[in-house]
């Protein structure tokens, strides 16, 4: 199966307006404790020079993240997570505007799925 189109947030919004955006994909390959550790570090670096903070939920194959920031940067990181070929059948849950961050302290925070369906319950449906 091939990823999931969908629209870009930059057509909606001013690149500074802050926004969040819920997505879940599948990964080609799950990864190990090490692995996933490793991502979340090097998101974690890369959110934080785009301004972008967030939750990431990997259950087995499963991912499911919340990220949230400058519309300019969130499409910015979104095209990149559509076009990671890790990823296979990755589907957008939706980008709405906000008015404050959830996770203004996490660049990237590591949750189970339980957590991040707390912050997002259409995430619990996938």
């Amino acid at each position: 199966m091939g990823i999931k189109k969908s629209p870009p947030t930059s057509n909606s919004f001013s690149d500074t307006d802050l926004v969040s955006l819920s997505y879940v994909s599948e990964l080609k390959n799950p990864l190990d404790t090490l692995e996933l550790m490793q991502l979340v570090d090097l998101a974690t670096v890369r959110n934080s020079g785009l301004n972008i903070t967030g939750v990431l939920s990997c259950e087995g194959n499963r991912f499911c993240q919340i990220i949230e920031g400058p519309a300019n940067s969130i499409e910015m990181l979104w095209s990149s997570i559509k076009n990671d070929p890790r990823h296979t059948n990755i589907f957008t849950l939706g980008t709405k505007k906000i008015k404050q961050r959830a996770f203004a302290n996490w660049s990237m925070r590591l949750v189970d799925s339980k957590q991040i369906t707390t912050f997002d319950p259409k995430l619990n449906n996938f």
